[in-house]
């Protein structure tokens, strides 16, 4: 048990290195890509290993969606908070030509989070094959 917050921490690092990380013109590509955002904050981490789980396996499956992936804290993600309506932590949002597709918000499983995203981009990366 004392080497939760260690993999916690590993998972994050993880993740975060290799997604895009909000640029000045806020770097969100909601009218050009599939667009998946995490809203992350550190003070809901037992909330965050399922996440962090579905993330690593959603990327694997689908590389190229996850390319453009945002990471958000509470500090960074007030505007997108109002206008796709999060209010709890963590979530993972799919967003398409500028609309929610998946909103996965709060306590949920590793499963309860891949099987909408995968059924989302599975979909969608067969609409823009």
């Amino acid at each position: 048990m004392k080497n939760v917050p260690f993999l916690l921490l590993s998972f994050f690092l993880l993740i975060a290195g290799s997604c895009t990380k909000p640029e000045s013109n806020d770097g969100l590509k909601i009218d050009e890509v599939i667009q998946i955002i995490f809203f992350t904050d550190e003070s809901q981490h037992e909330y965050e290993a399922p996440y962090y789980a579905a993330i690593i396996e959603l990327k694997m499956k689908f590389p190229d969606e996850f390319k453009h992936m945002l990471v958000l804290t509470p500090e960074t993600a007030e505007k997108y908070e109002r206008k796709f309506g999060i209010k709890d932590y963590p979530a993972i949002l799919v967003v398409h030509k500028g609309k929610s597709i998946v909103k996965i918000q709060g306590a949920y499983t590793r499963n309860e989070i891949i099987e909408p995203v995968s059924a989302a981009l599975s979909n969608l990366s067969n609409l823009e094959s």
